[in-house]
């Protein structure tokens, strides 16, 4: 009875933590991607960077979830926003990914 619904939410905790943990990786990993692409102006190249990344990297270019929390941060109101530029980049990267 009891033992079990502790069980049931300590299970749903860790679940919660792993998946918040992962988002922080994940969105901190684009953060960085982001900021390679505008620093080294390429805008035109995301496609090629994208398909470079693919092998190595097709979970994290799909996880739509974080991409579309960035995507949706108002920085603003969040110190780690992105700007517009950083924005408009991660719609390449979005793009790139689903072709």
């Amino acid at each position: 009875g009891i033992q079990w619904l502790l069980n049931q939410q300590a299970a749903e905790e860790e679940m919660t933590y792993g998946k918040k943990r992962k988002f922080g990786q994940n969105a901190r990993y684009f953060k960085m991607l982001l900021v390679f692409i505008l620093e080294n102006e390429l805008h035109d190249h995301v496609t090629y960077l994208v398909d470079s990344l693919w092998n190595c990297a097709s979970s994290l270019l799909k996880d739509w979830e974080c991409m579309t929390a960035l995507l949706l941060e108002d920085c603003r109101q969040e110190e780690e926003g992105l700007d517009d530029a950083h924005k408009s980049a991660l719609i390449e990267v979005i793009i790139a990914s689903m072709q």
